[in-house]
């Protein structure tokens, strides 16, 4: 005979179920709609397009039809990606946000090329892992290669350059 009756079962579960939701609640985890300060967050979002320019002394900018910009990233990723010297003089689409000294916070990066975009991935093909910033492979100690992922191949698995 099992352990228990088809309604203990059920009531079982239901109250277990309860307390999983409110220790998610208890937690400020939820799948509601963003807060007012994401959907603010959300709405500053800025897209700019250039030639990306790596300087020794300025850093990096963006040189755009109306002006060079400087370029800098929260994300220490996504930085590291922006100064790879194989990104140098490549046109690029950022997403992000103007600071106060009106630089740009990036924390979206797409190469445009022929048109089309590309998301970017650094890959060690000997060892078939993925990273998200240049460097050495974590398994083999191999440069990874930079690898320019078309958009419309992008899988939600793919592990990418924000």
């Amino acid at each position: 005979m099992s352990r228990y009756s088809g309604l203990q079962f059920r009531r079982t579960f239901w109250i277990r179920l309860g307390l999983l939701l409110g220790c998610f609640s208890a937690l400020g985890l939820s799948a509601s709609s963003p807060s007012r300060e994401e959907a603010a967050q959300l709405a500053n979002l800025v897209t700019v397009r250039g030639k990306l320019i790596i300087t020794g002394t300025e850093g990096l900018q963006l040189s755009t039809p109306s002006g060079d910009i400087a370029v800098t990233s929260d994300n220490p990723q996504l930085l590291h990606t922006l100064q790879d010297p194989r990104l140098a003089g490549r046109q690029l689409k950022l997403e992000g946000r103007r600071t106060p000294d009106g630089a740009f916070s990036a924390s979206h990066i797409l190469v445009v090329r022929d048109g089309k975009l590309y998301r970017l991935r650094y890959y060690c093909h000997v060892c078939n892992i993925p990273a998200t910033e240049p460097g050495a492979c974590v398994c083999c100690q191999r440069p990874t290669e930079l690898e320019e992922v078309p958009l419309d191949q992008v899988t939600k698995d793919m592990v990418l350059v924000p």
